[in-house]
């Protein structure tokens, strides 16, 4: 058994030195040839790119990819929101380095950008979890091309040097986007007015995220969300279908999958990573809440992890 390092991680915006941006495929291409990011997203090189969250909207052309084991497809005026944990995967790589006919303006958030500009505004708790951890295709919003282009255009104007009005601007441009989805989605019944039950969850999502291993405590995440373990297992019965144990095991799930598939780590190292003591528990906790053993994973998706 080969002992494996676990991937570096290059955080995109971070790599610009921005909190936020907005890019085509064509600038994006550049970035990872002058970065070499190709090259590092090799599992010889061990990298992988943190893209953050990105709000995707396609000008021209179809494209099919999947995240996890989640398809989409996707073609000319769709809207794909892509969460900060599913972007981190390398293989969004087919998306941004695709050679066919397709074109798209990508806006990419950074965790800070969302804390600082959307969740103290009227934007709702539904939507930050979007940007959170739920991958969500939209089929179109009258105008949205426009504001796309009328950002673009900010955008490009302010990029060399940003004034305190220019960056105004374009918050509130990404602000007025981003507001016009969530009331689509309410409109739409895909996503709920933001309330206690969806802050409640957000919150909760935070702290799992802070120290994300099966021995979980939901008494203490009660304690830190002033609730009770019978009105958190309330919201989530509502708002997710699932009991909190079975969301926050969702969670968990996530996070393992994303590890089996974007780093070098061994089955038993991420096991361990998670809080697993034993390699048969992991095994076991995998299986149940996948419904596949990690073997019968890896073969779905064409890998091999010794």
């Amino acid at each position: 058994m080969i002992r494996r390092k676990e991937r570096e991680e290059i955080d995109l915006l971070q790599l610009l030195g921005k909190d936020f941006a907005v890019l085509n495929r064509e600038e994006i291409e550049k970035i990872y040839i002058e970065n070499n990011l190709i090259n590092k997203l090799t599992k010889v090189e061990g990298y992988e790119v943190n893209h953050n969250a990105l709000i995707l909207f396609i000008k021209e052309g179809d494209l099919e990819f999947k995240i996890f084991d989640e398809g989409f497809e996707v073609e000319k005026g769709n809207i794909m929101i892509l969460p900060i944990n599913s972007a981190r995967t390398a293989k969004l790589k087919k998306i941004f380095m695709d050679s066919g006919r397709f074109e798209f303006e990508c806006i990419f958030l950074s965790p800070k950008y969302i804390s600082k500009y959307l969740i103290p505004s009227s934007i709702s708790a539904s939507f930050i979890s979007v940007l959170k951890r739920d991958p969500l295709k939209i089929d179109g919003i009258k105008g949205m091309e426009g504001y796309i282009k009328s950002l673009r255009e900010l955008y490009e104007a302010s990029n060399k040097e940003l004034k305190e009005l220019e960056e105004y601007l374009i918050v509130q441009s990404v602000f007025y986007i981003i507001k016009k989805i969530n009331e689509y989605l309410i409109k739409e019944t895909i996503i709920h007015k933001s309330d206690r039950k969806d802050e409640l969850i957000n919150r909760l999502h935070d702290l799992f995220l802070e120290n994300p291993m099966i021995n979980y405590n939901i008494e203490e995440y009660c304690k830190k969300l002033f609730t009770s373990r019978y009105l958190l297992n309330k919201a989530t019965k509502e708002l997710k279908g699932v009991s909190t144990r079975e969301l926050i095991n969702t969670w968990l799930m996530n996070e393992i999958k994303r590890d089996l598939l974007t780093t070098n780590l061994i089955i038993k190292e991420i096991g361990m990573k998670y809080g697993f003591s034993e390699s048969t528990n992991f095994s076991k906790f995998f299986k149940r809440n996948e419904g596949l053993s990690v073997r019968e994973f890896f073969e779905k998706y064409n890998y091999n992890n010794s």
